[in-house]
């Protein structure tokens, strides 16, 4: 609520638009998160402030900061408010080159990790080297029989880092 211009919101604060993700393999309506999206245009007129500010602070506290859901920030997934679900929606790209090259004025590129998981396309996958981010990886994802499965840690690729798992699944000892 500081800062309301930074969201697509009416001039009540209700969101004209809100986050989710299309209908896929884990949920065939679609996830509809509900929060409202940023307004990148409003963003960009000062450089990007309010995420280099926010990416400041939490470095202050923690050696890395990973940030969820990574690929919304090569293009997020917008559904009208108050729709029953998100399988009506649109993408929408994101300024990534202006956002990146601000926070990279600010912050240590090293200090930062991008959660890629999920529907990955080549966009993210593309913003992901450009960034130079390590990706993760998933042990708990790793053992489903298929020799090249990408979380096996004889598969995983350099720059990444190993999770056991994540905040959507079980624990290790409870699978």
């Amino acid at each position: 609520w500081v800062n309301p211009s930074l969201y697509k919101l009416n001039s009540d604060f209700s969101p004209k638009k809100v986050a989710g993700v299309p209908p896929d393999y884990f949920c065939k309506e679609g996830q509809l998160w509900g929060n409202p999206v940023y307004d990148y245009s409003v963003h960009e007129k000062d450089d990007f402030k309010w995420w280099t500010e926010r990416l400041e602070k939490a470095l202050s506290i923690y050696d890395y900061v990973r940030i969820d859901h990574f690929r919304g920030l090569d293009r997020y997934f917008e559904v009208e408010y108050g729709a029953p679900n998100a399988m009506v929606g649109e993408w929408m790209d994101v300024p990534h080159d202006k956002l990146f090259d601000a926070i990279h004025k600010h912050i240590d590129r090293d200090r930062i990790i991008a959660e890629d998981l999920g529907i990955i396309d080549d966009g993210v996958r593309d913003l992901l080297r450009q960034t130079g981010y390590p990706g993760m990886k998933i042990l708990s994802f790793a053992f489903n029989g298929q020799g090249d499965n990408l979380y096996l840690p004889e598969n995983i690729e350099e720059n990444s880092v190993c999770y056991t798992g994540t905040h959507d699944n079980d624990t290790l000892m409870g699978l």
